[in-house]
C-alpha cells in the first residue's frame, strides 16, 4: 500500500473485505492461519475462473486483468505441496493405521481417519483437496 500501486491495493482491500465478512459469519470462532489462506485461495480461484469465462466470451483484456489479479494473490499464498510429497506422507500415515482398521469394510471411514491424521501433520492451506484425494486413491489401491 505504501508503494501506491492502486491495483494491488484494491485487490488486497477486496480480500480483506472477504476476511472480515467470514469473521463476522463465524460467530466468534477464532480464525487460524489456514482459514485466512483458504479465503485467499478462494479469491485466487475466483479470478482464474473469471479469466476463463472472459476468454470464452472473447474478452481477452478482462481475462488478462483477472489473471494479473490472480498472480498478485498467489504471492500471498504458501507453496502448495508437491504430489510426490503428499504421496510419501500418505504412505507414512497408512503405516500408522492398525491393520484391522484398514481391512474394515467401510473404506470411507478408514480414508477419513487417514485424511484426519494427514492434516494433523500438514497445514490444510498447503494441500489441494482434489490432489490429496487423487493421491490417497492411488496409495490406497497400491496398499490393498
Amino acid at each position: 500500500m505504501k508503494a501506491k500501486d492502486s491495483s494491488t491495493t484494491t485487490i488486497i482491500r477486496t480480500v480483506l473485505s472477504d476476511i472480515y465478512a467470514a469473521q463476522k459469519d463465524s460467530y466468534g470462532k477464532t480464525f487460524q492461519q489456514s482459514d485466512f489462506f483458504s479465503i485467499i485461495r478462494k479469491a485466487h480461484q475466483r479470478r482464474l475462473d473469471a479469466a476463463t469465462q472472459f476468454e470464452l466470451a472473447s474478452r481477452s483484456d478482462m481475462a488478462e486483468k483477472e489473471r494479473g489479479e490472480a498472480t498478485v494473490l498467489s504471492n500471498y499464498l504458501p507453496a502448495v505441496m508437491d504430489p510426490s510429497e503428499i504421496n510419501t506422507l500418505l504412505r507414512d500415515v497408512l503405516k500408522t493405521i492398525p491393520e484391522d482398521v484398514k481391512k474394515d469394510a467401510n473404506t470411507k471411514k478408514t480414508k477419513g481417519l487417514v485424511i484426519k491424521e494427514f492434516y494433523k501433520r500438514v497445514d490444510k492451506s498447503r494441500v489441494s483437496g482434489d490432489v490429496l484425494m487423487q493421491q490417497l486413491d492411488e496409495v490406497w489401491v497400491s496398499q490393498n
